[in-house]
Parts: structure tokens; sequence; C-alpha cells
């Protein structure tokens, strides 16, 4: 099977990506924020994240961690807010696509495997929503605000030498 060359490049680009994750420079972080993510996230399962605000914000961290070990490599402070930007208007249409696919199952009835792809999709985009894309815009201004006070602390470093 071929594939369309932007397809192969963009392919190449993110294999390149996620193994400079994992360099030499990199790996401790990405590891260390992976790991912690997972332990926050099952913590909160084992938990109960059902009328548990304890647990929902220990989920909403876990999220946190695991998408900053993603981003935390960036190096721009426009890319984290921009980031964070793509987030926040992801969340209205993760709405929008939820209540769709929520009200096509009700709508449709006799194929249970459309029903079925439809109930899978109303939830992975209920949580897209509710938990994944405010995680992400904290994460991406907490990217922005850390690069910021970096550069400010190494502006006033260079300018008092």
């Amino acid at each position: 099977m071929s594939y369309p060359d932007f397809l192969k490049e963009y392919i190449i680009a993110m294999k390149a990506y996620i193994l400079s994750l994992f360099n030499g420079i990199n790996r401790r972080t990405t590891l260390l924020l992976l790991i912690l993510s997972a332990v926050l996230i099952s913590t909160a399962f084992l938990i109960g994240v059902s009328d548990n605000i304890t647990a929902i914000i220990v989920l909403i961290s876990g999220i946190l961690l695991l998408v900053a070990a993603f981003i935390h490599i960036w190096k721009k402070i426009k890319s984290y807010l921009l980031f964070a930007l793509v987030s926040a208007l992801a969340f209205p249409l993760f709405v929008v696509l939820h209540n769709v696919f929520s009200g096509l199952a009700d709508l449709i009835s006799g194929k249970l495997w459309l029903v079925g792809i439809l109930n899978f999709l109303d939830a992975f985009t209920f949580v897209l929503a509710v938990i994944i894309c405010p995680a992400s815009v904290v994460a991406g201004l907490l990217g922005a605000l850390i690069l910021f006070i970096k550069e400010k602390r190494a502006e006033s470093g260079n300018s008092a030498g």
C-alpha cells in the first residue's frame, strides 16, 4: 500500500518527534512525567471518580502530566499558547460532536453495531471535551508561563553580569 508523500513526511516527522522525547536530554523528564501521570490516573480510578471531587482533581492532574510529557520539549512560548488556544477551541467542537453522536444513537434503532459505534463516539468526545481539553489548555498556559519566567530570569541574569 502506497501512502501520499505528505503523509509519509508527516509520519517521519512524528517518529522523529517521539524519538526526541526519549533522547538523552529529555528521557528522564519524559519518563518521570509518564510514570507520575500513570500513577495519578490509576489512583483516581482506584478511588473512583464518580461523585468524588478529590479523585476528579487527581484524574485531571494525571491527564495534565500526560499532556506535559508530550509537550515539555517545546522551546517557544508561541507553541504553548497556540496549543492552549487550539485546545480551548476544541472544547466546544467536542461538546457539539458529543451531542450529535448522542442524538444520532437515540434516533437509530435496529442496527446495534451502528448504535454501538455512535455510543462509543459519544463517550469518547465527552471525555475529550470535559477532561482532555481543559487539561490541555492548562498545560499549554503553564508551559508558556514557565518559559516566560525562564526567559525573564535569563535576561535579568545576562543584564546583571
